[in-house]
Parts: structure tokens; C-alpha cells; sequence
């Protein structure tokens, strides 16, 4: 079944037609416009599921320094610059998704705790924590070029708290960011690999857990109800560590050693859990993060991250 292009579909696709087909099929038989659903004994075959793609390091400075129009100048440019960067960061920091940047309003940004208030799906209100850097452009982009463009909202008698605006001052849209992301790609020059919000909310995902983070609190960073996404994160950071070890053996230290290694380790007043990258990119930054979760699995984490280097 090619596509208008020629192009043949992926079997991904394929599954999903198939899924979606035998669901209305069965509303059919519900609703008795059919006596049976032709697939009531076709079994559908299973696609394995692919490996997400995952955002390097130097492909994310690639896309940072492409924030920067080098034909355009003036405030224009610079708050168009601003703005993209922190849209980046903050999609790079917290995994949210790309409705949720752009339903964020002004009262949502907490600059002191350096905290975002999202409205995920059903309404359900949670807290994300921007790492250092993300914060600084976030601020930047605020306090420099934000604040100022409300003020002449105000003057003209309009009010728009949005947070993110387009360059005619209108909230962005998904389709608005698609398209940034497309010319980010094309300045970037980054071939074979579809850059979107979504890669960055995968990247976060995987790497989050590589790092030690704990699989139920991910879950509810990313806003997820079901287990299912967060299980193929879970498998693609096991392949990506195991593939690791194989590459650089680990080191085992002596218990001598790891006793004093335990021993310099204080468990956190408030089990902090690591939820952002700093500008390193791999760095993560666990003391910015503030988890609700009875366990602390911020110990086990910093442990881990420690015998590592080893």
C-alpha cells in the first residue's frame, strides 16, 4: 500500500490501519450495521516495536547555534532568537509535550523554584523543574523580550499571557513549532533524522533513566497513564547501557572503597530525583528537582552515577 508518493508504508502504519479498521468494524457489529466483524478470527500480526531516535550532543548544539538568523538583525531577530532557544531548553529540560508549551501562560513560570505549571491531558496539573541553563534562556527570554512585548499589549488594550508568542504576537501553535523545528533542521543541517518536539521528549525520557531515575516517577514528569511507553523507554536504556558496558567494562571497586563511598553519601532532606540535563547535555542535574514519591531513589542514583566513573 504505497503512499500518493510512491513510498511504501511502514509496517508501524500498516498495524495502525489495521487496529483502527478492526475498531470500526466492531462499532459496526455494536450498532448492528454488520452481523459479525471480518475480524473476529484474523489475528494481527505484532510489530516490534523500534527503537526511539535519540538527540546527540553535538546535533543539539547544532540546533541551539541555528536558533542564531545570521542574515537578520535588530530586536526582531534577537527576541525571535531568545524565544526559539528557550522553547528548545524548555522542551529539552522537562519532556513535556508540544501542547503543553504552548498552552504555557505567564503565571505558570515560577522563577524563584524555577518551576513550570503544566495542564496535561484531563486537566491533570503537575510541576516540572528547568535545570540551570534551561531556566537562565527561559528568563532571558522573559525578562528581555516577553514582558516587554505584554506591556505594549496593554497600551494597545489587548492582554495575551501566553508565554510563547509568534512574531505578530498571537500565541504559537503545534503547526507554528512543526515548522520551526523544519527550519531548525534545514539550518542545522541535520540529515536523516526527523528533528520535532517529540524527539526531545524521548531523548529526555531514555537518558533520564540511564541515569538511574526511577521508572514510576517518569512516568508522572511525562504525564503518562499508561505503563506501555514508559516500558520501551525502560528496554531502549537497558540496550543503550548494556551496549555501553560492552564498549568500557565497569569496574568494580572493592568494598573498602564503596563502603566510604556510601558512607560520604547523605540521603536528601526531600529525595531529590534528577529531572534535568545541564548544558553538558548528559550532566544531570539533581538537586533542581523536588519528588513527591515516598522512596529515595536519589541516593541510588548519585551511587550509581559515582561507580560509574570508576
Amino acid at each position: 500500500m504505497p503512499t500518493a508518493t510512491g513510498a511504501l508504508r511502514s509496517p508501524s502504519t500498516l498495524e495502525s490501519y489495521a487496529h483502527s479498521a478492526r475498531a470500526f468494524c466492531q462499532w459496526l457489529v455494536r450498532h448492528r450495521y454488520l452481523p459479525t466483524t471480518p475480524f473476529a478470527h484474523l489475528h494481527l500480526p505484532r510489530v516490534e516495536n523500534r527503537l526511539f531516535d535519540l538527540l546527540e550532543p553535538e546535533e543539539w548544539e547544532h540546533l541551539l547555534q541555528a536558533c542564531q538568523l545570521s542574515k537578520e538583525t535588530g530586536v526582531l531577530a534577537d527576541r525571535a532568537t531568545a524565544r526559539n532557544r528557550a522553547i528548545l531548553w524548555v522542551l529539552f529540560d522537562t519532556g513535556m509535550r508540544v501542547s503543553e508549551v504552548c498552552g504555557l501562560r505567564l503565571v505558570d513560570v515560577d522563577p524563584e523554584q524555577g518551576t513550570l505549571r503544566i495542564q496535561g491531558k484531563g486537566s491533570k496539573e503537575r510541576r516540572l523543574t528547568l535545570g540551570h541553563e534551561g531556566l537562565r534562556h527561559l528568563l532571558a527570554y522573559l525578562n528581555e523580550y516577553r514582558l516587554g512585548v505584554t506591556a505594549c499589549f496593554e497600551r494597545a488594550g489587548a492582554n495575551e499571557d501566553h508565554l510563547f508568542l509568534s512574531e505578530a504576537g498571537r500565541p504559537l501553535t503545534k503547526s507554528a513549532i512543526a515548522l520551526l523545528f523544519g527550519r531548525l533542521r534545514k539550518r542545522a543541517r541535520i540529515m536523516g533524522k526527523h528533528i520535532s518536539p517529540s524527539l526531545l521528549r524521548e531523548t529526555f525520557a531514555v537518558r533520564y533513566l540511564q541515569t538511574g531515575g526511577n521508572p514510576r516517577v517518569l512516568q508522572e514528569l511525562l504525564g503518562h497513564t499508561d505503563q506501555a511507553t514508559i516500558t520501551r523507554y525502560q528496554h531502549q536504556s537497558a540496550q543503550l547501557l548494556a551496549e555501553h558496558q560492552r564498549k568500557e567494562p565497569l569496574e568494580i571497586p572493592s568494598l573498602d572503597t564503596l563502603s566510604l563511598v556510601v558512607f560520604f553519601i547523605k540521603p536528601p532532606p526531600e529525595s531529590p530525583e534528577p529531572r534535568s540535563c545541564s548544558s553538558s547535555f548528559w550532566e544531570w542535574e539533581s538537586s533542581k528537582a523536588k519528588v513527591r514519591a515516598g522512596s529515595d531513589p536519589g541516593q541510588d542514583h548519585r551511587l550509581g552515577s559515582m561507580l560509574q566513573q570508576w
